[in-house]
């Protein structure tokens, strides 16, 4: 009798313990590539997509350095450079609409799979709780699952080729859009520490709201819905606050390098490259919307993993 208590004391200890972040990963992958056609399809529209838009930078620059010739015929050089825009931007729709169109296709199924995997893991039959995890939990869980699906491929083939195309044609100006997409990473990865201790408390504060609902207790219920309404509004503040974070860093900084440029044309200095500048602010406002992304991404993830976690172990939750 007693060598069997600690055992099982050791059990519902282990029972108790919320899974770790990396044993939830391990279960995303399985998700995430249960409909392979359709993620390799996605995969394969955000990469097109990442490759394509950072080339409206090399088309500015060539514009921008062949306006800098004296001799040179203005309005020429811009009918040049208008259908290779026009073929990037036709391109990039259609990309977008695909895009669009494939994220409705594959979100539904993402959630379908969360729904099946909670009610075969799940202990014993709870409505209130099986209403909450099945309409709640798992539409925030796939939110968490599109971050490995689509944003991740997105972000890094953007920055990616942004960077290399900043590295070919203007060197000169890469150290400084590295430093920003850097600092915008890192700052992102510090305020999703505390989105994610905040969205925690909010989903922790769902289920009781739906057990005074089943029990018709009125008093208890509009409390309830008052703390659950406070954790709401600090979820809501810490995501905003991130990403304000985020677009001062990420034009701050810009600010500091187009300073630093002009007082450079202003002195007539040889080094002052006018096209490797607008290559630079073309490709930091390309890459301005993948590293404000970075910051949702995250922030989407952070914030979700609460639900993916009561969703796919919800004996630990």
């Amino acid at each position: 009798m007693s060598a069997s208590t600690p055992s099982a004391a050791t059990a519902q200890c282990a029972k108790s313990q919320p899974p770790s972040i990396g044993r939830i990963l391990r279960e995303c992958g399985p998700i995430v590539c249960c409909h392979r056609g359709w993620l390799v399809a996605a995969v394969a529209t955000s990469t097109a997509y990442g490759l394509l838009e950072p080339v409206q930078g090399l088309v500015v620059k060539r514009v921008v350095d062949g306006l800098r010739s004296p001799a040179a015929d203005a309005a020429a050089i811009v009918y040049a450079a208008m259908p290779q825009y026009a073929a990037i931007l036709l391109g990039l729709g259609l990309l977008s609409f695909v895009e669009k169109y494939l994220k409705g296709v594959y979100d539904p199924r993402l959630v379908f799979e969360l729904q099946r995997r909670y009610l075969e893991r799940r202990p014993r039959i709870d409505e209130p709780v099986d209403v909450t995890r099945l309409q709640y939990d798992c539409m925030y869980g796939r939110k968490a699952l599109e971050v490995f699906a689509r944003d991740v491929v997105r972000i890094v083939s953007t920055v990616a080729v942004a960077l290399g195309f900043q590295s070919a044609f203007a060197p000169q100006w890469l150290p400084a859009l590295a430093l920003i997409t850097a600092s915008v990473a890192a700052a992102t990865l510090v305020t999703g520490i505390a989105v994610t201790r905040s969205n925690q408390r909010m989903f922790d504060a769902v289920e009781p709201v739906a057990r005074c609902v089943r029990a018709k207790h009125t008093g208890r219920l509009e409390k309830r819905q008052q703390v659950l309404y406070r954790r709401i509004r600090s979820r809501e503040a810490w995501m905003g606050a991130s990403e304000v974070v985020v677009q001062l860093l990420l034009w701050g900084g810009c600010l500091a390098v187009i300073g630093f440029a002009s007082r450079k044309a202003g002195s007539d200095s040889p080094e002052a490259d006018l096209g490797g500048l607008a290559l630079f602010v073309a490709n930091l406002q390309i890459i301005s919307r993948p590293l404000v992304e970075i910051g949702k991404a995250y922030n989407k993830f952070c914030s979700n993993i609460p639900a993916l976690r009561r969703t796919l172990f919800p004996t630990a939750a």
